[in-house]
């Protein structure tokens, strides 16, 4: 069954093939900030990840972590990390179009 990609209750079906439920789309405040909160979180969980690699290769942060140490757990939470924040974000961008449409 098809959901809402911004409130995932399967509940609330997509309507009129839209990806952000009637519902969603009729509170566009609080659908901003929950879109804000999902993308502050998985920036700061990148960060964080960033932050232990960085350490350990002995980098300053901010720069390009080279890590490619396929035994550490840490460098697979980073790049699912990485491939989190990317999702968000474009379901963000998505998501806002919407939102922005209906107002």
């Amino acid at each position: 069954m098809p959901h809402c990609t911004l409130s995932w209750d399967p509940e609330m079906t997509k309507d009129d093939g839209q990806e952000v439920c009637y519902t969603c789309r009729s509170d566009p405040s609080g659908s901003i900030y929950s879109i804000s909160s999902r993308s502050q979180t998985s920036e700061a969980r990148l960060t964080q990840l960033q932050s232990i690699c960085s350490d350990c290769c002995g980098i300053r942060f901010g720069d390009e972590v080279a890590c490619v140490s396929r035994d550490c757990p840490v460098f697979y939470a980073r790049l699912k990390a990485a491939s989190a924040l990317k999702d968000t974000l474009s379901l963000a961008g998505r998501a806002l179009e919407v939102i922005e449409h209906e107002w």
